[in-house]
């Protein structure tokens, strides 16, 4: 996997959000190592036709605490719409399209993109 970006300052997050924007990802393949303090979404473009290659890759969060996904259509599989961080409780937010609340509890800010 190769870095794209990696930011660690919440004001920079369009630069990801422009990598990760409508792309999706199963909730059954997030990895989280308590041991690294490291979640993995990984993630893929869905086309609607067959031209060009598809985009792949993961968001990786560091110094993750805790993480806490709440289905309530149970699909599985969901869009990255945006990506939110409350500073005062520290904690990392993915809008959907489709109804998820995902809240990630982190010491402090750092995502990246790696290709795949």
């Amino acid at each position: 996997m190769n870095e794209i970006i990696s930011i660690d300052n919440f004001s920079q997050i369009n630069n990801v959000l422009d990598l990760v924007h409508d792309c999706w990802f199963d909730i059954e393949k997030i990895q989280f190592s308590e041991q690294d303090s490291i979640l993995k979404l990984f993630f893929e473009e869905k086309k609607l036709f067959k031209f060009g290659k598809k985009k792949t890759g993961v968001l990786k969060v560091k110094n993750v605490i805790s993480y806490k996904i709440k289905e309530s259509e149970y699909v599985g599989i969901y869009d990255i719409n945006r990506i939110g961080f409350d500073e005062k409780n520290k904690t990392l937010f993915i809008i959907t399209g489709i109804p998820l609340n995902f809240f990630i509890k982190v010491s402090s800010f750092n995502i990246s993109v790696h290709s795949s």
